[in-house]
């Protein structure tokens, strides 16, 4: 995904799948399902995408990063808390002017629960 950096509509496209294998692969049908049948028309939607730029994408794809370390160290608990803590401030970076969620710390986003 690191190459695709520079093209968002390939880069939204390798999300998706990205998303797709660590959810097939998690067994969290309820993510997956999202991500297969919600997700694709979301993407559609400018209230849903907003101007997705150079930094959204950078950010995104340290989340990305982040949750790859954490499988290949074998800790699924560290990649659960990466993918929730990912999919969280990318919402709210959606939903909230840029320098209100600039790190993951100011958001106060609660722990996910097992």
């Amino acid at each position: 995904m690191d190459r695709l950096r520079d093209h968002p509509v390939e880069y939204l496209l390798a999300d998706t799948h990205y998303h797709d294998v660590i959810h097939r692969q998690s067994g969290n049908g309820l993510a997956r399902s999202i991500i297969r049948s919600v997700h694709p028309h979301a993407r559609l939607s400018s209230r849903y995408n907003g101007a997705p730029g150079a930094v959204d994408i950078d950010r995104s794809h340290a989340g990305h990063v982040a949750i790859y370390e954490h499988l290949a160290r074998h800790d699924p608990d560290a990649a659960a808390d990466a993918m929730y803590d990912h999919i969280m401030t990318s919402w709210l970076r959606r939903r909230t002017r840029p320098s209100a969620v600039d790190e993951t710390s100011e958001l106060g986003l609660p722990t996910p629960a097992r």
